[in-house]
């Protein structure tokens, strides 16, 4: 394919793309600054860096709001695209949404701006696509403690290749259903999330009650308390070969977890970053399926049940149920993590130690109970499991369509 035209097309388009300032696409504004004494409980919404997520535009309840003597800016409409041009983390600066369902009276902030357009869908999608990203990588300044800044002219002079009007309706309308295809999937797993908090919160015993709130049919006895030790083995990882990063230890068949697997593990991991050798293996140590991991250092009381033997190093506590459902003890051990946190040593970095795992207390049923509360938030953890990857295969289709569909 010509470099004017781009690898996948609709049905019917065949001329080249031509080449515009984003001027010419959208109407840039800078936003409003306001003083402290300006803001107010009710009155004009202004919007910040914080009203976008993910690409999609969100209504807050702590949003801002000032009096209307403090605006001197046009209101911002549906359709417009927000921008963040300002923000302590370069990272975010360049971010943007489509504004969608404002009802009352609304501002953008200082630190944004808006792009209004007669197009606003595929702007929006061409805000995605890799012409936008290299434009923010090439002129967002930032770093060392600076605040990363996108200017409003170097935005409003960068070129960008076009199809007609017609075709950038066409292309606009896919991204922008695209777009609302993944937003409903993601309040979906939002809610499934939101959902088995709250059963977290009503179906297990707390401040030494004797029984939690909710409960299955059938089960009426007391709740007892038993130490994390009584119900199984624990021991911290193995990893005794120094320096840790040998060559050596690593590139072999057995996988080694380490703490950033189990932070971003499912109910039960079975994906992995790293490997053991059997030179590594031999100073380890290769743990059972079923295995309950508890992590003790730099992210404190991440939990995940090894779906795979593996290894893993001292900074991962290992537990080994002999008398209780582990499914029910990391539910447990989720609900405890804030406490765990604060329970942390505080040193050059945090740490929970294992004696501190083996007293703790924990209020439990009998192991039929155990094994019904344990099989009921495996099936909810699957389907939430379900709706992130469907919700991750849009993703990934949604880039696949930026990367083919644009100049």
């Amino acid at each position: 394919m010509s470099k004017k035209s781009p690898q996948l097309r609709f049905e019917g388009f065949t001329d080249d793309w031509e080449e515009r300032k984003f001027s010419n696409l959208a109407e840039v504004r800078r936003g409003l600054t306001y003083k402290p004494s300006d803001v107010q409980k009710y009155g004009i919404r202004v919007l910040r860096s914080s009203n976008i997520a993910e690409d999609t535009f969100l209504i807050k309840s702590d949003d801002v709001f000032v009096n209307k003597e403090a605006v001197k800016i046009d209101k911002v409409k549906n359709g417009d695209i927000l921008i963040t041009s300002a923000n302590g983390s370069s990272r975010l600066v360049g971010k943007h949404a489509l504004i969608e369902g404002i009802e009352n009276d609304t501002v953008h902030g200082g630190f944004m701006l808006v792009a209004r357009a007669e197009k606003p869908e595929f702007v929006n999608a061409i805000m995605s696509s890799s012409w936008y990203s290299k434009f923010i990588n090439i002129f967002v300044s930032g770093g060392n403690g600076a605040i990363g800044n996108l200017s409003k002219s170097d935005l409003e002079d960068q070129k960008v290749y076009v199809p007609s009007e017609i075709e950038q309706t066409k292309i606009g309308l896919f991204f922008k259903g695209l777009d609302d295809t993944i937003a409903l999937h993601q309040r979906k797993l939002d809610l499934l999330k939101e959902q088995k908090k709250g059963y977290l919160q009503k179906m297990f015993s707390k401040n030494g009650e004797k029984v939690p709130e909710l409960r299955f049919a059938g089960f009426a006895d007391d709740w007892e308390q038993r130490k994390l030790e009584e119900l199984g083995n624990l021991n911290r990882g193995k990893s005794k070969h120094r320096p840790r990063n040998d060559s050596r230890l690593f590139g072999g068949e057995y996988p080694f977890i380490q703490t950033g697997d189990v932070a971003k593990a499912p109910l039960f991991l079975t994906e992995y970053s790293q490997t053991y050798s059997e030179f590594g293996i031999q100073q380890s140590k290769l743990w059972d399926i079923g295995t309950l991991l508890i992590t003790i250092a730099a992210n404190i009381a991440d939990t995940t049940i090894l779906g795979i033997k593996a290894a893993f190093p001292d900074s991962i506590i290992g537990f080994e149920s002999t008398s209780c459902d582990v499914v029910f003890i990391k539910n447990y051990i989720d609900i405890q993590s804030d406490l765990l946190k604060r329970k942390a040593e505080t040193s050059s970095q945090a740490n929970l130690n294992l004696a501190k795992l083996k007293e703790m207390n924990l209020n439990i049923p009998k192991l039929k109970e155990q094994q019904k509360i344990g099989s009921f938030f495996k099936q909810l953890d699957d389907t939430i499991a379900l709706h992130q990857r469907k919700l991750d295969l849009l993703k990934e289709q949604k880039k696949g369509f930026l990367q083919k569909m644009f100049v």
